[in-house]
């Protein structure tokens, strides 16, 4: 017989977390739920911190165990969130959305990070009441030896409490640890170049950079973002890619992409890259992603090893060992919000008892399967469109197969849906991101101005 759970913990109030506690809560079945959520209020990384300027990333950070450090005058917030001031989806809010909660008819089609905050405290509204939400609850320890003991602290640094639950929804994010590859004179030059080095997850705006040569590491949205945003008050903005060739490019004069670099110069402040040297960089800011990290997970030390990514899961959500610990939205090139949900309502169904998860023999052989085809490391989580869509797909597909699709679900992409996660979005994005650097172009000519002036 399948098994049933009652006392359920969820780690996180986040966009994922807040799925889990819907799911669950619809679910036909008396659960208790906990929501522990370690920031004053919901919302997760889209909650926007200002203090960000005494923070300094580990050079390099490979490892889940490297530490950002918070130098004089910083107020030591220890949750910083990667959220900058002028931050917008890079999703269209039809595709990024919660199944059955729509953002306001007034909100652009590419949502400021204050407009999606609003919109997941709205979402979280219409999860019914009996989840038990905790803030200002930070889990320091969860180890399970006959159910999942859980041992919680408060983040003005009260007395902790432990508590039981029989099964655990981790929904912590990742977008904590910065990842800083280590390449040839780097970390020397961190060394004789302090506060130089940035990542993303420290970025604010632009006008701290006004006529400096900065090099930004990385391509993708933030990295696309970031570079445009800096063009406004930069001298140069060289972005460096590993095939610059075929790479999205932004029609800026200030801006030059350019390949991998291979090594740093510290003494000179010189850049090398497989063609070209640059010197004077004057700050270098890399936009290269995140590692996973789990502290508090105490027992099971071989879910989380170097933090390139989580191992032994089925389907990317049941650890294969103890399928009472589930993950949610682990994966990266997302929709986060359908697909936590997707995920969500198979969690809800396996601890109620109402789906049965397949033998330990047969996850762990479909999971060989996928390392194979996908390999380990920082590519494992990657689902790139239409993996992702395909994936909410199968889920569901799941659930069906079982007859227990009544009840909450995730979306169902037909064709329509996956146009709109496909073409649209990159047509609508392609136009956003040049009306932004013509807005760029335009502030820049304002400020020159300005400067001339005074």
């Amino acid at each position: 017989m399948t098994r049933q759970y009652s006392r359920i913990a969820i780690i996180g109030g986040g966009c994922s977390g807040l799925a889990a506690a819907k799911a669950l809560a619809l679910e036909p079945h008396q659960f208790t739920i906990d929501l522990f959520e370690r920031r004053n209020q919901l919302g997760g990384i889209w909650n926007y911190d200002v203090d960000k300027a005494r923070f300094r990333p580990s050079v390099p950070s490979t490892h889940n165990g490297a530490r950002e450090s918070v130098g004089p005058g910083g107020l030591g917030n220890q949750f910083l969130s990667p959220m900058y001031s002028q931050l917008e989806t890079n999703l269209l809010k039809d595709v990024m959305e919660f199944k059955d909660v729509k953002f306001p008819s007034t909100a652009p089609d590419f949502p400021s990070r204050n407009e999606v905050l609003d919109y997941v405290v709205q979402y979280s509204k219409t999860i019914p009441s009996g989840v038990n939400f905790h803030f200002l609850a930070n889990v320091i320890s969860l180890t399970n030896n006959a159910d999942w003991e859980l041992v919680v602290q408060g983040t003005h640094g009260t007395v902790a409490s432990t508590l039981h639950y029989d099964a655990v929804v981790v929904a912590n994010g990742h977008f904590d640890i910065p990842y800083i590859p280590d390449v040839p004179g780097l970390k020397e030059w961190d060394e004789l170049r302090p506060n130089s080095i940035s990542h993303a997850k420290y970025f604010d705006d632009g006008s701290k950079f006004v006529g400096e040569k900065v090099l930004v590491v990385g391509n993708y949205a933030s990295g696309s973002d970031i570079s445009t945003q800096l063009s406004v008050y930069a001298e140069k903005v060289y972005v460096s890619t590993r095939d610059p060739e075929n790479t999205t490019r932004i029609p800026h004069q200030q801006v030059e992409h350019i390949g991998l670099v291979t090594n740093y110069r510290a003494s000179t402040r010189l850049i090398t890259t497989e063609d070209l040297t640059i010197d004077n960089i004057d700050h270098i800011i890399f936009c290269t992603g995140y590692l996973y990290d789990i502290p508090f997970l105490k027992s099971y030390p071989d879910v989380i090893t170097d933090g390139l990514q989580v191992h032994n899961l089925y389907k990317q959500i049941f650890y294969i060992n103890d399928p009472s610990l589930a993950f949610v939205a682990l994966n990266k090139f997302i929709a986060p919000m359908p697909f936590a949900e997707s995920q969500a309502a198979l969690i809800a169904r396996v601890f109620s008892g109402r789906y049965s998860l397949p033998s330990q023999k047969e996850m762990d052989q479909e999971y060989s399967a996928e390392l194979q085809a996908k390999g380990s490391g920082k590519a494992f989580h990657n689902l790139k469109f239409p993996e992702d869509v395909e994936y909410c797909n199968h889920i569901l597909s799941l659930l069906k197969i079982q007859g227990v699709e009544d009840g909450f679900v995730g979306y169902f992409w037909d064709e329509h849906k996956k146009q709109e996660r496909s073409t649209r979005n990159k047509e609508l994005k392609n136009a956003r991101t040049l009306k932004l650097v013509e807005l760029a172009n335009q502030r820049r000519k304002l400020l020159k101005i300005a400067q001339q002036t005074n």
